[in-house]
């Protein structure tokens, strides 16, 4: 392999690498938001959790 196709596939690895792992992460700072907006898990309703999971969907 010539050296111009080896940095274009590593380019691309790290490029997908990055998309992936930042809509991996986004749940977790999604539920994080919604706990800390709740004001702690001892006010988390059943309500907000499902309006909380229907939005972590959409």
């Amino acid at each position: 392999m010539n050296q111009k196709k080896s940095k274009l596939i590593a380019s691309s690895l790290i490029a997908l690498g990055i998309v992936y792992g930042d809509i991996g992460t986004s749940p977790l700072y999604v539920i994080n938001a919604l706990i800390n907006n709740a004001g702690g898990t001892q006010y988390l309703t059943p309500s907000y959790i499902i309006v909380g999971c229907i939005s972590l969907v959409f």
